[in-house]
């Protein structure tokens, strides 16, 4: 009606959303995207190689996969509440889940570093969303999550990286992605959140 206190609007936006988040903590990424898969065996199947992809940048950090499957869970959870067809829902689930593979390309040192980056540790986060895409590409039964994982940090405004797309020109999935990505780093205490 235009006469809310915002203040209240914002308070009762993050109460809902916390209160999603914790609802999704309990399904597993495999469970997931088998659920967005439709019921199709392949779910589970993406999910292993998912799961594989993502074991080396788990090891070097041991919060990052919770971060992955919050993600994937709450953009799920979105995707469905947007009625997305079992395709797009999967590409969705999917994509959320392997949106930081890149980082397997960044140093301990940047990743793990405890106060604000400098301009080029910046710099240097800022290409994972292209080497992770670019790591994708070979595997088919994954690529529908390429354009996920290449535009999570694209900027509606045209801000973002790493090609400066703007609006609707930004995948939808990836906006999902970027939403969710934002809200459990929010939520998260992590190195440079």
């Amino acid at each position: 009606t235009g006469d809310e206190d915002p203040d209240v609007v914002l308070d009762a936006a993050l109460r809902a959303l916390e209160e999603a988040r914790d609802r999704a903590g309990g399904v597993s990424g495999a469970l997931t995207i088998a659920r967005a898969s439709g019921g199709q065996g392949s779910g589970a199947q993406l999910a292993e190689k998912a799961g594989a992809l993502i074991k080396p940048l788990e090891s070097r950090d041991p919060l990052i996969g919770d971060h992955l499957k919050a993600v994937s869970r709450l953009a799920s959870r979105i995707g469905s509440r947007m009625s997305l067809p079992p395709d797009q829902l999967q590409a969705l689930t999917l994509g959320a889940l392997l949106h930081d593979l890149g980082k397997i390309g960044v140093s301990d040192e940047i990743l793990q570093k405890p106060v604000r980056l400098t301009d080029e540790e910046y710099n240097v986060i800022k290409r994972h969303p292209v080497l992770g895409a670019d790591m994708l590409v070979p595997i088919e039964e994954l690529a529908p999550a390429v354009p996920v994982v290449r535009h999570h940090h694209e900027r509606f405004d045209g801000r973002g990286y790493p090609d400066g797309l703007r609006g609707e020109e930004i995948p939808l999935a990836a906006r999902v992605v970027s939403v969710a990505d934002a809200f459990d780093s929010m939520t998260r205490d992590r190195p440079y959140g």
